[in-house]
């Protein structure tokens, strides 16, 4: 009886690694590109999806080099640049990808690229996929995007914003077929800011905006966007007008990552997390910083995870499999953690860049990279996301052990 046990066990881990298999052309990979130079991620990118010409991008997070103050304008360069490849590499989709960046790239950042699209897999996809125990239960890495419907200057920061952005979560999780409430680790949120121009032209059409100031207009955006996926969550219960970036802050959601853009109309989302039936050899893991320093919680949920970071660092076998590491970083407290010769207050020194350089700094640290090749991405302004001074943190890395993982490298289905 035990014999037959487990055979039928064996035989329903197969069914699975075939179920998995029958969506051949929906594997989710996710690839880090390295930019080498400012201006060559255009470049970068063209390279890639050269050499994926099957691939059908999701989205693409990117990290512009240069300070905030002046890498927004050429992040949104960058973007327009973007596009029009993409849409050159799938002219007929029907669904563009998001396209989100992150202005600066301080401390041990380094400008890069993270590729989230479907590809079909290697050969060798199901021996590997035996190798990396498929489990007929098993969840693996899922993701999808979805878009806001366009919001008006007057809407950023309100409760119309939070509204919206529930909505494309809760889509994109539908798409992803992510349980909102449990299997979601995390869901980026690139939201609009205004400039001081379309500020003021609000105000002059008697519908003003929330914001003073183009500053003021992306922490509000951020926050309510951040609330918005607490509402799709459940982190988050019955939010008032008066809950959005208050001085309180009582509100938040651990697993919203939030970044504002000029140029938007409308919030572009990722959603990220573990599904059963996905065809992917990769998987998700979620922690939350208390602070900027606090890698001892990002390494627990490593080991849970099956990745050793026990001594303090990841093991050689552990680091092989990380893929990359996403981050928030709280800059309101940046200050608050610093010492006073160590403040700045010049447009190019923002509190946001002190706490990237310093979440950046300690997470490498743990992860063990070094150099341009580094798997960290960390972005600033933390508005209702994750505890004061600290921040949500996404990990995605391989299930596949040792020649499966090499094999998968050597055949360009990075793992």
């Amino acid at each position: 009886m035990e014999a037959l046990r487990g055979m039928l066990r064996l035989r329903r881990q197969w069914a699975g690694a075939v179920r998995r298999l029958s969506s051949a052309a929906h594997v989710p990979i996710v690839s880090t590109l390295e930019v080498p130079r400012p201006g060559d991620t255009a470049r970068v990118l063209a390279s890639w999806l050269e050499q994926n010409p099957h691939a059908r991008v999701v989205a693409l997070l990117g990290k512009a080099d240069g300070a905030p103050a002046g890498a927004q304008p050429a992040g949104t360069v960058v973007c327009s640049e973007v596009s029009r490849l993409l849409s050159a590499h799938a002219p007929n989709c029907d669904r563009p990808a998001a396209i989100m960046m992150s202005a600066g790239a301080e401390g041990v950042e380094w400008p890069r690229l993270l590729v989230f699209c479907h590809n079909a897999p290697p050969p060798a996809a199901l021996d590997a996929r035996a190798q990396a125990s498929p489990d007929e239960g098993e969840a693996r890495l899922a993701f999808a995007c979805a878009f806001t419907r366009e919001l008006a200057p007057h809407e950023l920061g309100t409760l119309a914003q939070v509204e919206a952005t529930r909505q494309a979560v809760v889509a994109a999780c539908a798409e992803a077929r992510l349980d909102p409430r449990t299997d979601l680790c995390l869901a980026e949120v690139q939201c609009p800011l205004l400039s001081d121009a379309q500020i003021e032209a609000a105000r002059a059409a008697g519908a003003p905006a929330l914001a003073l100031t183009s500053a003021e207009s992306a922490g509000l955006s951020r926050g309510a966007s951040a609330l918005g996926v607490g509402s799709a969550t459940g982190e988050v219960g019955r939010v008032a007008p008066e809950d959005v970036c208050s001085a309180l802050l009582r509100l938040r959601s651990d697993m919203a990552a939030a970044s504002a853009r000029p140029g938007l109309s409308r919030s572009e989302v990722l959603v990220i997390g573990n599904a059963t039936g996905s065809a992917s050899t990769l998987r998700a893991a979620r922690a939350v910083m208390a602070d900027a320093a606090d890698v001892a919680s990002v390494a627990r949920a490593l080991g849970e995870a099956g990745l050793d970071a026990s001594a303090g660092r990841l093991s050689a076998n552990a680091h092989e499999r990380l893929v990359c590491a996403l981050a928030k970083a709280d800059g309101a407290a940046a200050l608050d953690q610093l010492p006073l010769a160590g403040r700045w207050t010049d447009s190019d020194a923002r509190a946001s860049q002190f706490a990237c350089a310093r979440v950046g700094g300690a997470l490498r640290r743990l992860v063990g990279d070094a150099g341009p090749a580094g798997r960290i991405y960390v972005s600033g302004g933390a508005e209702h996301q994750g505890p004061p001074g600290g921040g949500p943190v996404c990990i995605i890395f391989s299930c596949l052990l040792g020649d499966a993982f090499w094999r998968h490298v050597r055949e360009g289905y990075f793992p």
